[in-house]
């Protein structure tokens, strides 16, 4: 006498499966990330090649708008940095030197290959044009971390930590914190030397080259701190000529 068994259709194809079973995409091991420092060189090379019109919160002070042109001038605009806070000053460099302006006017600071004098210098146009060649250098004297926030949401940005790893005196660079985007625009950066900058909107279109926003002229530049008042310069003069005029009197 022959059996029958019958098996529910359900459970031959459940018995299948197992034996014929697939890792699904999220199972597979997702490739290792590069480090920190090999990151870090990728997106500054991409900052470096980019041209953009992007404005900044600045911490020491108001807005910051940088002007990447694609010709490689630049021209950062810094709000209320000269005579303590009263006046906005631009920096820029062009095929003619390094220039700052104020109130419409441009005073020409140093030749083409020169550097901007200490106490005219805002230090902010930096990030964007001294520091970012020393970021590719494999060589510095930091290591190179991702950070806790290792993106910048709104900007779609990655950030890097840069910490001293010798005892150096003066190293090229600042160390902080960096937060770079993929398409090569500087998203924030943050150190002991400038504060804080950090993007205040979507970068604009890059213009093709930069213009000084004033008649170049000569003069002097102007620096952080405020002038003295004239007036009290007009009274100790106005006292030192009384006190020469008692002291004449009393003579005779």
């Amino acid at each position: 006498m022959h059996l029958r068994i019958w098996i529910p259709v359900a459970i031959l194809a459940t018995l299948a499966a197992c034996g014929t079973s697939h890792p699904t995409p999220a199972e597979e091991r997702s490739p290792r990330p590069v480090s920190a420092a090999q990151a870090l060189t990728g997106f500054a090379a991409s900052a470096m090649d980019a041209s953009f019109t992007a404005t900044y919160e600045w911490s020491e002070g108001g807005e910051v708008t940088v002007w990447r042109a694609m010709d490689r001038t630049w021209r950062v605009d810094v709000q209320g940095w000269a005579h303590g806070g009263e006046v906005d000053v631009t920096v820029a460099w062009t095929a003619e030197g390094f220039f700052q302006c104020a109130q419409d006017e441009c005073v020409r600071l140093a030749g083409i290959t020169g550097e901007i004098p200490r106490r005219f210098d805002p230090l902010v146009q930096r990030p964007f044009t001294e520091w970012l060649p020393v970021l590719l250098d494999r060589q510095t004297p930091f290591a190179v971390s991702y950070t806790d926030d290792e993106v910048e949401a709104a900007q779609e940005a990655q950030c890097f930590r840069l910490t001293p790893n010798t005892v150096v005196v003066e190293p090229p660079i600042p160390p902080g914190r960096w937060c770079l985007s993929p398409s090569g625009e500087v998203a924030s950066v943050s150190n002991a030397q400038v504060g804080t900058l950090t993007l205040a909107e979507e970068p604009r279109a890059a213009v093709g080259s930069v213009r000084l926003p004033g008649e170049i002229v000569e003069g002097e530049a102007l620096g952080r701190s405020a002038p003295e008042p004239e007036a009290d310069e007009e009274e100790e003069e106005d006292d030192e000529s009384g006190e020469r005029d008692s002291s004449g009197a009393e003579n005779e």
